[in-house]
């Protein structure tokens, strides 16, 4: 029978499953500094190709222009990081905490991959690896969760 305590990458310690959520929250902010996470598709003439410009997460031209999850994604991956780091100081004092940290980055994930409303054309690689890291630092936030 498979258990959290004796499955793959979670038989590790709870500092170390938390090393690496807060790891993947710092990935995934290096790639939200990028200048080429959002792209806008602006209108051309017709027969023209169509232009497109990209940005970095944290700019606030895509969110002049009604594009807003990559700059929500930007500010609430700070705040998950800079809460992470809180959590971990605070050790088992944050029990609660630690619960309202695994929904925050969960709503950040889910956020992150709102592009795709907007269309396939709308996506970016690293936009991709950005939500990737974010569901992957919930994962390993459940699993230090879980543990006692």
């Amino acid at each position: 029978m498979l258990t959290s305590k004796s499955f793959g990458p979670f038989n590790l310690p709870k500092p170390a499953i938390e090393g690496i959520s807060l790891g993947a929250l710092a990935a995934a902010l290096v790639l939200e500094m990028l200048p080429n996470g959002v792209i806008l598709w602006w209108a051309t003439p017709p027969g023209k190709p169509p232009k497109s410009t990209m940005y970095s997460y944290f700019a606030l031209t895509p969110f002049g222009y009604a594009h807003f999850s990559p700059l929500i994604t930007a500010v609430l991956t700070v705040a998950m990081t800079i809460f992470t780091v809180i959590v971990m100081i605070l050790g088992t004092r944050a029990a609660k905490s630690r619960n309202a940290l695994f929904v925050c980055l969960i709503v950040t994930a889910v956020i992150s991959a709102c592009p795709v409303l907007y269309g396939f054309k709308y996506v970016t690689v690293i936009g991709v690896f950005i939500t990737l890291l974010l569901a992957l630092s919930a994962i390993f936030r459940a699993a230090s969760n879980a543990k006692p």
